[in-house]
């Protein structure tokens, strides 16, 4: 079996990215929905440690999850979107104050 620096299989980092994209998805929601307290402190560094655990793959293993890993760039997307809308509902919600 392919092993990475961490020594983590690669079925396991495939796992961790498909729970990453649903906790996005689980915080973005959140944030739509006026809970920015629903985004995890760590995300920015569990996401960054996935993707260095992902990146010392052999190469065939690393492409294997391009796909789900350009998904969880667009839920990233998604997030900083609802996190972007969130500040202005603030902001339009303060100067009305």
């Amino acid at each position: 079996m392919t092993r990475n620096a961490t020594d983590t299989p690669p079925q396991a980092l495939e796992n961790a990215l498909q729970d990453k994209i649903s906790l996005i998805e689980q915080a973005a929601a959140a944030v739509r929905n006026n809970h920015i307290d629903g985004v995890p402190e760590t995300l920015d560094k569990d996401v960054a440690a996935l993707c260095r655990n992902i990146l010392a793959l052999e190469a065939g293993e690393a492409r294997r999850l391009e796909g789900k890993m350009l998904e969880m760039i667009n839920r990233l997307d998604d997030l900083a979107a609802e996190i972007r809308h969130y500040q202005e509902r603030r902001n339009d919600t303060a100067k009305k104050s």
